[in-house]
């Protein structure tokens, strides 16, 4: 081992460094140029490619809608915020979906107008706790990155535009069918009541309020009546009373007035009875002239009576003549005008009488007709009810839906572009500064790699040298014996490193 020991150390110093230099510079060439070469290659190979990126917000505003209809009802129509319940429902997630499927991409391709171009899948990512969405897409230049995300965000605008309106059409034939329904409960309503109108005759509620305010009326012109009969009856009892006379017998009296004959019959009478008693006066009973009167007021008196009776058709007597007697000049006006006042309370008494009892019947003919129309309004009520309600119920719903056709946005909401699809300046990849970056870092690596590696096998054999000696062991001899055997060419690094192992 010494002697080994001391031809390793015999070779000059300078030449061994030297050569492992020499291997170690060549090395770091070889290594530094294989990987620049790569990088060089792979920027030079490598299809450059752009991305075009844009960002897409959802506004997260809610509207309500109120329309009120007099008389009707009202409706009510109240648009959900997209994000009012985030938790569970999220619509940039659905949007996400329909940014990367195949109709889409499709649609964004055919607008492209570039034949063997298609619009691959982008890139979305949604941003948290706000309404934005960032896109990006790639393509071979930067006009094309460009034309593929305007085309792709035409496309998905169109497609929400078509999923809305397969969603009003849903909505629509839906709601008809409610509508078609309404109406059908609204036209039964209107037919039984109109057919119920027709059967009683009863058309409104009004009619029962006017037909009791006629019969307060008959009954207030009944207590009319009655005060003024019961005026009457007094008046025509005190003038009978007064002229113990009677309405016939004040008509009758009338009637003996009106007759010429029976006029001068009486006359005749009162000629013969007055001049009978001038007689008298003067001459005894048995006297010519007296017996002669006597008989001329009797001739009188019999054509009086016949008169009387053929008038009044009954007979009467003189005590019923006198009775009836108007007279003659003031006194007889003055009589004549108590009689034609007795025949008047007579009259008005009757027509009083007649009327206060035309009432009577009248209000009980309305009475009885209020009664059936008080039952025929509680059935005209509850038909009126029904119709009013088939009518709200159709209004409302029809009011509904048109204010529902003004939320386009309920399921899918309207998206906004926030910022437009940008035009690269360079590529996205490859990414020649990045690349440059890990090549010179590879570079610096392998070079550090190989100064090191050469440092520690230069000053191995120094240290080596300085170490204090160690007991040969037992198996050393061997080893010597071998060791002569051991070329003069073998490479003393080699030799240093392969002793502290062995």
């Amino acid at each position: 081992m010494t002697e080994h020991s001391t031809d390793i150390q015999s070779e000059p110093k300078s030449s061994v460094d030297s050569g492992r230099f020499l291997r170690y510079v060549i090395l770091g060439i070889a290594a530094n140029a294989l990987v620049w070469g790569f990088a060089l290659i792979f920027l030079k190979a490598k299809t450059p490619i752009y991305t075009s990126e844009w960002t897409l917000t959802i506004p997260a505003g809610g509207n309500t809608t109120n329309v009120n209809l007099p008389g009707l009802g009202s409706a009510k129509e109240e648009s959900r915020a997209p994000f009012a319940n985030s938790n569970a429902f999220d619509p940039r997630e659905i949007y996400k979906m329909i940014l990367g499927s195949d109709a889409v991409r499709e649609a964004a391709t055919a607008r492209l107008n570039e034949p063997d171009v298609k619009v691959g899948k982008p890139r979305v990512e949604i941003v948290d706790n706000s309404t934005v969405m960032t896109l990006s897409i790639t393509g071979e230049t930067s006009e094309l990155a460009q034309k593929k995300a305007i085309a792709l965000t035409d496309a998905f605008q169109v497609r929400l535009n078509e999923l809305r309106l397969q969603e009003a059409g849903r909505r629509e034939a839906a709601m008809q069918s409610v509508i078609d329904s309404a109406k059908k409960k609204l036209d039964q309503a209107q037919a039984r009541l109109s057919d119920y109108k027709a059967r009683s005759g009863l058309v409104a509620n009004d009619q029962i309020v006017q037909l009791s305010n006629n019969i307060e009326g008959l009954r207030r012109a009944q207590i009319e009546a009655l005060a003024a009969q019961r005026q009457s009856n007094a008046r025509f009892s005190q003038l009978s009373s007064n002229l113990e006379l009677s309405p016939n017998q004040a008509s009758e009296a009338f009637i003996l007035k009106a007759d010429p004959l029976f006029q001068q019959y009486l006359t005749s009478f009162g000629e013969s009875s007055n001049q009978l008693v001038a007689l008298n006066s003067k001459f005894g009973p048995n006297h010519p002239l007296v017996i002669r009167e006597k008989a001329e007021r009797e001739a009188a008196e019999s054509a009086l009576l016949r008169r009387s009776q053929t008038l009044l058709g009954r007979p009467i007597n003189q005590t019923i003549i006198a009775h009836l007697n108007v007279g003659g000049g003031s006194t007889a006006s003055a009589r004549e005008d108590l009689f034609k006042t007795l025949i008047r309370e007579e009259v008005d008494r009757q027509g009083l009488s007649a009327q206060a009892q035309e009432l009577e019947n009248q209000i009980n003919q309305l009475q009885a007709r209020l009664a059936v129309l008080a039952r025929q309004g509680a059935t005209l009520d509850a038909l009126t009810r029904d119709m009013q309600v088939a009518e709200t119920v159709f209004s409302s719903t029809i009011a509904r839906f048109d204010v529902g056709k003004l939320d386009a946005f309920g399921s899918y909401p309207a998206i906004q572009v926030l910022e437009e699809p940008t035009q690269p300046d360079s590529p996205s990849d490859p990414n020649k500064k990045l690349i440059l970056l890990g090549a010179t870092l590879c570079s610096f690596f392998i070079t550090s790699a190989l100064i090191s590696a050469w440092t520690r096998k230069r000053w191995i054999p120094q240290l080596m040298r300085t170490a204090p000696a160690q007991p040969v062991p037992a198996a050393l001899p061997a080893y010597e014996a071998e060791a002569p055997a051991l070329s003069t060419d073998t490479k003393p690094e080699l030799l240093d490193l392969s002793s502290p192992k062995r």
